[in-house]
Order: C-alpha cells, then sequence, then structure tokens
C-alpha cells in the first residue's frame, strides 16, 4: 500500500466515495481547509493524483467528566480534569477499495504518527470516536489492543502504542 502524504489542492477529492457521507462532504469540503490552518493535519492515500483513503489526526484535550464508563487507570492517574492526546478524527477509504483492508493499515498509519508525537509533547494516547458508530464499532471491536470506553469512544494507551510500534 501506498504511504499517505498531506494534502494538498492540487489532489483530486471530486470522486472519492465512502459509504459514510459526512466523511465524502469532509474529504471534498473541508479537509485541505482544516490542514493548511492547522486545525487537523489531513493525510491522503493517492492513486494517481485521486484521493482513495484518508484520516485526520489532531492534539485534543479530552475531558474525563464527559466519559461515562470506567475511566482507565492510566488515564485515572491524570492530575488534570482534561487528558491531553492525539485524536483519530476522520478515517475513510473509498468504496472501491472494501475488503483491502485499509482500514487496518490507516489506523496502523495514525498509531505510528501518534507514537512520534509523543516524543514532541506530553500525551497519553490515541482517541478515536467513529463517526458511524454501527460500522465502525464492528471494525474497532475487532482490534485488540483498543479499548472501548464509551459507544463514540475508544482509546490506545501510549505504552500500547510503544509495543506495537518496537515489535
Amino acid at each position: 500500500m501506498i504511504n499517505p502524504v498531506y494534502i494538498e489542492k492540487r489532489h483530486n477529492r471530486d470522486n472519492f466515495c465512502c459509504e459514510e457521507p459526512v466523511l465524502n462532504e469532509f474529504i471534498k469540503l473541508y479537509a485541505r481547509q482544516n490542514h493548511s490552518n492547522n486545525i487537523s493535519k489531513t493525510y491522503v492515500v493517492l492513486n494517481d493524483n485521486d484521493v482513495i483513503a484518508y484520516y485526520t489526526l489532531v492534539y485534543e484535550n479530552i475531558e474525563l467528566k464527559n466519559i461515562r464508563n470506567e475511566i482507565p487507570s492510566d488515564l485515572r492517574q491524570s492530575r488534570k480534569d482534561k487528558i491531553p492526546c492525539v485524536l483519530l478524527g476522520m478515517i475513510a477509504r473509498d468504496k472501491s477499495l472494501k475488503g483491502q483492508d485499509y482500514g487496518n493499515f490507516l489506523l496502523n498509519e495514525a498509531i505510528k504518527k501518534t507514537y512520534k508525537a509523543s516524543l514532541i509533547a506530553g500525551i497519553k494516547g490515541l482517541f478515536l470516536t467513529p463517526i458511524n458508530s454501527t460500522v465502525a464499532t464492528k471494525f474497532y471491536d475487532k482490534i485488540e489492543f483498543l479499548q472501548k470506553i464509551d459507544e463514540k469512544l475508544y482509546y490506545i494507551p501510549i505504552a500500547t502504542i510503544e509495543a506495537l510500534i518496537k515489535e
């Protein structure tokens, strides 16, 4: 699979189509502007110049009071109400790639970037917030190292990421 690169104006996003309209709209209308304005960083996989998959990352603070289920022990050790992390905000692949394992590939790329970010700034891990909870839950629930905190919140601690990177 082709390594993701930063989104650029010249990348064709018009033909991108996944099963989730919100993700189609984001890549076509907002991803590049958010990237340019440092709101989030979008990484794209290209076929020629066409975007066929993407994910976005952003530094975030997750508020502990918003977590309804039991808080993982490594997060409870925080002395703050907010947990610094990297958030995987958007992740999608074109429907033409269905069944080709792009979800795992993109998640692994996001994990690698999160590890690098943890060497630069203090973060507790990677959080994931699925757009379509039905589709995403089926995908994320299969991944052993993901901790499900709430219906719309998954977590990978930095310690787990370090172990995955060093394998």
